[in-house]
């Protein structure tokens, strides 16, 4: 089952730029290690404060893995230490990964 997590996170005024070189050094993370299927942080079109930080992992426990290592950990912790984060919202669901179909056929 494919988990798949968001987090939108509000910049502090004048500091979005800022807030968004801290989220891209995680686009350089080594996903493969986790199981990470995707990771993107991306600035919403229409807000320039606002941005999104999305991925999918294999499983749960993949996700799990990821959120307890220590750069992710610190890119947060370095964020909220110089004031660049007004808000945060985040959450993650679960998604069934497509049904393998196989075909049969018959010798006679």
């Amino acid at each position: 089952m494919t988990v798949t997590y968001r987090a939108f996170i509000r910049a502090r005024a004048g500091r979005s730029n800022e807030l968004g070189n801290c989220l891209h050094s995680l686009k350089d993370w080594p996903t493969r290690l986790h199981d990470c299927l995707s990771l993107d942080v991306q600035r919403a079109p229409d807000d320039e404060h606002l941005w999104l930080l999305s991925g999918a992992w294999r499983s749960s426990q993949a996700m799990q893995q990821f959120f307890a290592e220590p750069l992710l950990q610190q890119v947060l912790s370095s964020a909220l230490d110089q004031g660049l984060i007004n808000s945060l919202e985040c959450g993650a669901s679960n998604q069934p990964q497509p049904a393998r179909h196989s075909q049969r056929t018959d010798s006679s």
